[in-house]
């Protein structure tokens, strides 16, 4: 699995509408995730973006997550959130883009590894296959129409599909159990 699987992987969390949104999902069973990072700007609480723990100083997440964040570790339910770490950003984006963007984010505080907090294993770099099976996990809505977020992690598979018959840009299109959907990153 090469780094841009990755990359591809983090950008479906950008399901719906920016956001990180999950149709047609199921309840992710409580910390078996513990990788995943919940992020939010303590100004704007209604938004929120997830990530991934890379080290234990680095989540990796999108750059159009907003501003001044605070990151939430082992978080199953955002209901009961633990105390944030602050962090320093470090966004890219590619050709000015929302969608083409990718974030570090340095949290100030290291954290400490357990069952509820761990590391994501980053794939080998010299494999450039990309696998047309992948997961998108977040706590965002479970449709698109509706504006309420889910307070609980949730995941689904998907199969990508040939990208060439994808319709509109920034679109990955997958086949779920329910049917064709797109992923619009």
């Amino acid at each position: 699995m090469s780094i841009f699987w990755f990359i591809t992987t983090l950008l479906l969390l950008n399901f719906c509408t920016p956001g990180v949104d999950v149709v047609n999902g199921k309840e992710s069973i409580p910390h078996s995730r513990p990788y995943m990072v919940y992020i939010r700007d303590p100004q704007t609480p209604s938004e929120a973006c997830g990530g991934f723990l890379i080290r234990e100083d680095f989540v990796l997440t999108v750059a159009h997550c907003y501003s001044h964040l605070m990151v939430y570790l082992g978080v199953n339910n955002t209901i009961y959130l633990p105390e944030g770490i602050e962090v320093d950003a470090f966004p890219h984006f590619v050709n000015k883009t929302p969608g083409d963007d990718i974030m570090l984010l340095k949290l100030k505080t290291p954290v400490t590894l357990n069952k509820t907090v761990n590391i994501i294993d980053l794939p080998e770099t010299n494999r450039e296959n990309i696998s047309s099976n992948c997961m998108v996990i977040g706590w965002g809505r479970q449709e698109c129409k509706k504006k309420s977020l889910s307070s609980v992690l949730r995941e689904v598979n998907l199969t990508l599909l040939d990208s060439e018959n994808c319709t509109t840009p920034h679109t990955l299109c997958t086949q779920e159990e329910a049917g064709p959907a797109r992923v619009f990153i």
